[in-house]
């Protein structure tokens, strides 16, 4: 025991010091510059003298004309939600294709811990968004070579003009779009990383029984969801998620070592282990995998271009296309976890037949179960 509080002290002077080093020697900023450069070409000098703000406004009294093609409905949709975008930014600020600065905005610390996970963790952060941001770069300009990006430009340009600012406006749409996605493609190869360190965990431990292995897929999925909605409510502040984190830890934390309270004939009070029956882990399985699927389900139901819900923005930012809604996509999704959530609920009732109460029961007092994790 010695040992292991001397590890862990050595540990958190270790990181102090480096939390320190970090916060006087570097100062950790995100990037704010465009993902889309403006392709408009300085020699040519367009005869448009009517601001591009004022363009956008008288925009919405006009029928907007498209020419005809395959693409024609998603251009329509996209070009709405652009000029909505666009009529929302200038009403804040009419000059804000061109600021003085481009320093993204600092993060104010709340507390001295705020101020030394900051410190710690943030450059990585920056890092890693900087990473993401290279790849979604890379998939727009990809993207910049189709035909459905060259049709939504051509109905683009016919509404709007072109100029320096109207090219600037759709670099910056699309920039801004892109920098809201790197955030839910690192979660997702987050979860990549989690659900692949499970599965081959799983596969090593070819002893266990089938039973086992649920138990710890479980385990290992509702402690990750518990730290996964620490860390979200730490940065986005809030309570809601704060609750969520806890509750997925009660959930985590019973499943690695379940327990019942019970009383002996003195009233004495006692902690007693329990094995979970086969039913209890199918329908905790089904239930978990239900939560999640709701979780997509309800996303790819209330998202939309102007409020991108995180599934839009990982398939915009996989097919480096950010101008479009992905509707046919996202059908084609909702329709697979249909199927899904129905195979395995199909799955389920067969195995809620069997024995529902616990096996294997035994007294134990606390700290005998106050063992590590697996």
């Amino acid at each position: 025991m010695s040992s292991q509080k001397g590890r862990f002290t050595q540990i958190a002077v270790i990181l102090t010091i480096i939390s320190f080093m970090m916060a006087y020697f570097n100062k950790p900023h995100g990037s704010a510059g465009d993902l889309v450069p403006s392709t408009y070409p300085n020699a040519h000098k367009p005869n448009i003298t009517i601001p591009l703000s004022t363009r956008v406004a008288r925009s919405y009294t006009l029928a907007m004309i498209l020419v005809r093609s395959d693409y024609t409905p998603g251009n329509a949709t996209a070009l709405e939600a652009l000029r909505n975008w666009a009529n929302r930014n200038f009403e804040k600020d009419s000059n804000f294709l061109h600021p003085a600065a481009l320093e993204s905005t600092a993060e104010n610390s709340q507390s001295i811990v705020d101020s030394y996970s900051f410190s710690l963790l943030q450059s990585t952060r920056y890092l890693f968004e900087e990473l993401m941001a290279n790849f979604l770069s890379w998939r727009i300009r990809d993207f910049e070579t189709s035909d459905s990006y060259k049709s939504f430009c051509d109905d683009y340009y016919d509404l709007l003009g072109r100029d320096f600012d109207s090219d600037q406006l759709l670099a910056r749409y699309q920039t801004e779009r892109a920098r809201e996605a790197a955030d839910p493609m690192l979660v997702l190869v987050f979860w990549f990383i989690v659900s692949g360190a499970i599965l081959f965990k799983v596969w090593r431990k070819k002893a266990w029984s089938i039973n086992d292995r649920l138990q710890f897929a479980l385990t290992c999925t509702w402690l990750s969801l518990a730290g996964f909605y620490m860390v979200a409510a730490w940065t986005q502040n809030q309570i809601a998620v704060l609750v969520s984190a806890i509750f997925c830890l009660a959930v985590g934390l019973y499943l690695r070592r379940p327990v019942k309270i019970a009383k002996d004939l003195n009233g004495a009070i006692l902690v007693q282990t329990v094995n979970l029956s086969s039913p209890v882990l199918a329908l905790t399985t089904w239930l978990t995998v239900s939560l999640l699927l709701i979780r997509i389900v309800a996303w790819i139901k209330t998202g939309s271009l102007l409020h991108s819900d995180p599934i839009t923005l990982i398939i915009s930012g996989l097919r480096g296309d950010f101008v479009h809604d992905p509707v046919h996509v996202k059908r084609n999704i909702d329709r697979m976890i249909g199927l899904l959530w129905l195979a395995f609920t199909l799955w389920t009732i067969p195995r809620l037949g069997g024995e529902w109460t616990a096996e294997g029961a035994q007294e134990e007092p606390l700290r005998a179960i106050q063992k590590p994790l697996y």
